[in-house]
């Protein structure tokens, strides 16, 4: 374990903050996501605990940003350390502007490492939970890709729960929409996949697939169109 206060004396600088915490970037291929400390809990500790205990190894290891290190505060947990992987932001192929700017084959490739990773993650009774394109980077090059954001993934230890307790907005199944997934285990495998196919079609079409219009709608614009002939 590190501590907070001997970690926070080395050089870094600030990479990003958001709703859970703060990423800071130290410069030697190291990251540290430190919990805002409205949200450190013995839940969250216990969390980054098992995460740290079941480290991946071998291909995995360089391409899931798997927590490696707790981070410390007094002997509480607070944060991790996790390895930093480069890689292009995937969500910048679902603009428009950009899909198709990258060849389909890579396109492809892309699609079929995203579902490897969701694959070797169910075989090992984890589900992703929050599966979007804002949580994967990718080579251009390859089609390689990466998976940020591990201490959101939903698993058991024993018999205690570790909810995946947020869902994008753009893949989160329409029956799940009203659902306080921080209190109920409605995601699983099956979103996950649900997830996965949305992902693929937005990466391969270059659209989400409920992206089009009501019936309603098309006519009213239709209507317009004549009126105006």
């Amino acid at each position: 374990m590190t501590e907070l206060d001997e970690l926070m004396k080395q050089t870094h600088s600030l990479l990003r903050g958001g709703g859970e915490g703060t990423i800071y970037d130290f410069g030697n291929g190291r990251l540290a996501k430190v919990y805002h400390p409205a949200l450190r809990s013995d839940y969250r500790s216990n969390k980054v605990k098992w995460l740290v205990n079941h480290r991946f190894s071998g291909e995995f290891a360089r391409i899931i940003a798997w927590p490696d290190e707790a981070i410390t505060d007094h002997g509480v947990i607070v944060g991790f350390t996790m390895p930093k992987l480069e890689a292009n932001p995937l969500a910048e192929l679902l603009n428009n502007d950009n899909t198709f700017t990258v060849d389909w084959k890579i396109r492809a490739t892309i699609c079929r490492n995203i579902a490897a990773i969701t694959t070797h993650l169910h075989r090992e009774g984890i589900v992703v939970g929050d599966l979007h394109a804002s949580n994967f980077g990718y080579d251009a090059g390859t089609g390689k890709v990466v998976l940020y954001d591990v201490d959101s993934l939903q698993f058991r230890d024993g018999k205690r729960l570790y909810l995946c307790e947020v869902a994008h907005d753009d893949t989160r199944p329409p029956e799940l929409a009203k659902i306080d997934l921080s209190r109920t285990e409605a995601l699983c495998e099956d979103t996950d996949n649900y997830m996965l196919a949305i992902t693929v079609f937005q990466l391969l079409i270059g659209a989400h697939p409920y992206a089009g219009t009501r019936a309603a709608d098309r006519a009213s614009s239709e209507s317009g169109i004549l009126s105006r002939a």
